[in-house]
């Protein structure tokens, strides 16, 4: 069920209205939900080299996290427990078995560098392929579907990359491995992320009006966000009521629900936020555009064909 604002909403007017509040806040709250301990501190001290850094990690993974094509596992825990329940059946281990702790930690960590590289176990469709106990390694985000991954985490980065290469994600971590910002990339997802704050969280009144019906307000946000950047046109909002918001929150109920059993239950009102708040820098100065324009395509897994790796 969609659970209600109550003291949730009296939290996070707290958190917004908090002056001493840091930056890097709302990223280090996407990246600790989404990606590994090791792996979150890597893309945190990405983006604390520059203001425009910051920006980016922000837009990128408010997109990445509400445009995903599978958010039910959005959560990095989520896609490890499948990782480490198919590897345990496949090889038929005995997890109480004190000989094979060894083992279970080089799965443990190879678990968390596929999971980070986007990816966790989806059963077949294929019924041969299902009835042999295989499972299909997947994108969350762009549901990119491989028969088998490297052992290593970078290879299967890499692998993510060549197979799907218009995934938001496997670009941002791309991205962050090399330390620079994706000029074209950060700008098309800052003005994207700045036309949603300023239609909906700024000017509009719709999301007081939601809450005030007792919805939770993150959940609101989010909906709304996954809604404007999964469209094409970005003009999800215009001409909205609160019926049309309220709508939507009982179409998305499956995902929120979904979300919030996962431990994934993030602030993307707090990270929009942050990612629109005035720069002293020039170059992050980018007019409000369309989100036609604006919004990166969605990302698309190539054919079965391209994206296999044969056994």
């Amino acid at each position: 069920m969609l659970s209600t604002a109550s003291h949730s909403s009296q939290h996070h007017q707290q958190q917004l209205g908090s002056s001493s509040r840091k930056c890097g806040s709302a990223v280090a709250q996407l990246t600790s939900v989404m990606f590994s301990g090791s792996s979150a501190a890597k893309l945190d001290r990405f983006s604390r080299q520059s203001a425009e850094a910051m920006v980016y990690c922000l837009c990128c993974l408010i997109f990445v996290a509400t445009a995903a094509r599978h958010p039910e596992f959005l959560a990095s825990q989520t896609r490890i427990r499948s990782l480490l329940l198919d590897e345990s059946r496949n090889c038929g281990r005995d997890h109480n078995n004190n000989s094979n702790k060894d083992s279970e930690n080089r799965d443990q960590t190879q678990a968390a560098g596929w999971s980070d590289a986007g990816f966790y176990f989806q059963a077949a469709d294929d019924e041969d392929v299902r009835n042999k106990g295989k499972l299909l390694a997947t994108c969350f985000h762009c549901g990119l579907r491989c028969q088998q991954l490297p052992d290593a985490a970078a290879d299967a980065l890499r692998l993510h990359l060549s197979s799907s290469p218009a995934c938001q994600l496997a670009r941002f971590l791309q991205a962050a491995d090399s330390g620079a910002v994706p000029v074209e990339d950060a700008t098309k997802l800052r003005r994207a992320c700045a036309k949603l704050f300023k239609d909906f969280f700024v000017r509009s009144e719709l999301l007081g009006h939601v809450t005030s019906y007792g919805f939770d307000r993150r959940q609101v946000a989010f909906a709304v966000c996954r809604e404007f950047m999964r469209s094409r046109d970005g003009r999800v909002l215009s001409g909205s009521r609160p019926g049309d918001i309220i709508q939507l929150l009982h179409q998305s109920e499956a995902t929120l629900d979904a979300l919030l059993h996962s431990g994934a239950v993030i602030d993307i009102e707090l990270a929009l936020t942050e990612a629109c708040q005035p720069r002293d820098e020039q170059q992050l100065e980018t007019p409000m555009c369309s989100a036609a324009a604006a919004l990166p395509a969605r990302s698309q897994a190539p054919s079965p064909l391209q994206q296999q790796q044969q056994q």
